[in-house]
């Protein structure tokens, strides 16, 4: 039996249930809590630095708490720094400016197709093998990405075609990061120890980029929904972590997968609360269609 299955023996069913609820519906509201940060005349690197300062705060605690630091040897620095690059400082930066132009809906289907194109990055170099359920899997997803893009295109809907393709970087950034650590992880370490060292080395990245940037700019911006929505996501990113892992602990990666639905359907939800959104019924039509691709990809992982 494996650690997890032995796990969710010992804990309420309800549990993990609950947190994968909570987790989605924080990572739904991260898109429109993005759109009120970029939209609030803070700079991108501002806010950026101080979302990475909060989740770096939760990990080096509790790297201290398990008195298991970060290694900081030559194949763990390589490691930390294209994680950083990919996991942190590219998708972070570039959520930011297209959330300025897009509507927090769009931005939730875009970033949430992160799954469809791990699958087709680990096809294209090889490091998973061809299936039909794969395939099945990239078409749906091409077809849910042409529904945002083909309409807008033709002028049918208002969203502008230059920040959705900007957008959807952010999810091609984490499926590299995702091939990258699946190939390259580092002998020796587990997941909170190369966690906290991608976080401090993102950090680290941000951190000089700003100042030399220019603080004084963001302390003239009068206090607003952008500094509270800045952060609640730092606040959040902690608690974040914790469910994940959590989640992972008692319950398996196959269970954890499945918070991608609840985050498609609350960042819709979200945007209609706050921004008073009435997405397009392109848009339904385009989250249906990754909802039963992402159910593609749980029930191949089950099949494992």
């Amino acid at each position: 039996m494996s650690d997890a299955a032995a796990s969710s023996r010992r804990v309420p069913r309800w549990r993990p249930l609950t947190y994968l609820v909570i987790l989605g519906a924080s990572w739904g509201l991260h898109f429109s809590f993005i759109k009120l940060a970029a939209e609030s005349g803070l700079s991108y690197l501002g806010i950026a630095t101080v979302a990475t300062a909060g989740v770096t705060t939760l990990l080096v605690l509790m790297s201290l708490l398990r008195r298991r630091l970060p290694v900081f040897d030559r194949a763990h620095f390589r490691f930390y720094f294209i994680c950083a690059l990919l996991a942190y400082v590219v998708p972070f930066l570039l959520e930011l400016a297209s959330a300025a132009h897009l509507p927090a809906s769009v931005l939730t289907l875009v970033v949430s197709s992160t799954p469809l194109f791990t699958v087709a990055l680990a096809i294209a170099f090889r490091s998973d093998t061809i299936s039909a359920r794969r395939l099945l899997v990239i078409g749906i997803g091409t077809l849910s990405t042409a529904l945002i893009l083909v309409p807008a295109a033709l002028g049918i809907t208002d969203i502008p075609v230059f920040w959705v393709l900007v957008a959807f970087v952010v999810p091609l950034s984490y499926s590299a990061d995702h091939i990258y650590i699946a190939k390259a992880w580092p002998q020796g370490s587990d997941s909170y120890q190369l966690g906290c060292g991608e976080a401090l080395l993102a950090l680290a990245m941000l951190t000089p980029a700003y100042l030399w940037q220019g603080v004084a700019a963001d302390l003239e911006v009068p206090f607003g929904p952008g500094h509270i929505a800045m952060m609640v996501m730092a606040g959040f990113a902690l608690v974040e972590i914790f469910l994940y892992f959590e989640i992972l602990r008692i319950a398996g990666p196959i269970f954890t997968s499945q918070t991608n639905f609840v985050t498609v359907v609350s960042g819709v939800v979200w945007a209609m609360i706050i921004f008073d959104e009435q997405p397009s019924q392109w848009l339904w039509l385009s989250a249906a269609l990754l909802g039963v691709a992402l159910l593609v990809i749980a029930t191949d992982g089950n099949r494992k």
